[in-house]
């Protein structure tokens, strides 16, 4: 929680509490700080803030200045990840698990024309200046993606499945392996990213919701 102090003076040790979670601050006169609260739960996708307490008992301790906050907030649960969960399910297909076009290929190098090399593929300037046919070798990624896919992983509890997806999740995007996820009712294609992984786990954090 974000505290601001519009005065010129400065306000000493302003507590937060919450059920089992206490901070303390100092805010400088026209300055802001943070108090950090933590909120417990058991359950994942949304979940509404509880209400806190915010206090002062500066200088002495004697005297108590207190407000209850009643936060019209909300936060994104998400799935406990698996603490070892299984090695990542590669797809071994490059370029992101599916198969390229021709045109999207990179140039490797150069080889004597053989019989049956597309036209497209001869290197005309080369050939020419060689008077014999060259052929140019195009090569695809071996960049592998993984396919998080909920039904590839058999039968279990649905929560035991979700954690082991977040935990995918979060080693392939800490990997850098492009990464896909389909579960009943949601799938999106292998990509990387803070936006790719933040809308993974959304899916993982409401799916049955």
């Amino acid at each position: 929680m974000l505290l601001r102090n519009g005065e010129e003076r400065s306000r000493f040790a302003i507590q937060g509490l919450a059920t089992g979670s206490r901070d303390c601050t100092d805010i400088d006169e026209q300055d802001s700080a943070v108090l950090r609260l933590a909120q417990k739960t058991s359950r994942r996708g949304w979940v509404s803030m509880e209400p806190f307490h915010i206090e002062n008992r500066y200088p002495l301790g004697l005297f108590r200045a207190w407000t209850v906050i009643i936060p019209e907030a909300r936060c994104l649960v998400y799935p406990e990840p698996a603490r070892h969960p299984p090695p990542l399910p590669k797809t071994g297909r490059g370029d992101f698990g599916a198969a390229r076009k021709d045109e999207d290929d990179h140039f490797h190098g150069l080889r004597e024309y053989q019989q049956g090399d597309p036209l497209r593929r001869i290197a005309w300037r080369t050939s020419a200046r060689h008077e014999k046919l060259y052929s140019k070798v195009m090569e695809s990624p071996s960049e592998e993606a993984c396919e998080l896919n909920w039904y590839l992983m058999g039968s279990g509890d649905t929560e035991e499945k979700l954690s082991i997806m977040t935990a995918w999740v979060l080693r392939a995007e800490r990997q850098q392996i492009p990464y896909s996820l389909e579960l009943p009712g949601a799938a999106l294609p292998a990509d990387l990213g803070a936006e790719h992984r933040d809308a993974c786990l959304e899916i993982l954090a409401l799916f049955g919701s």
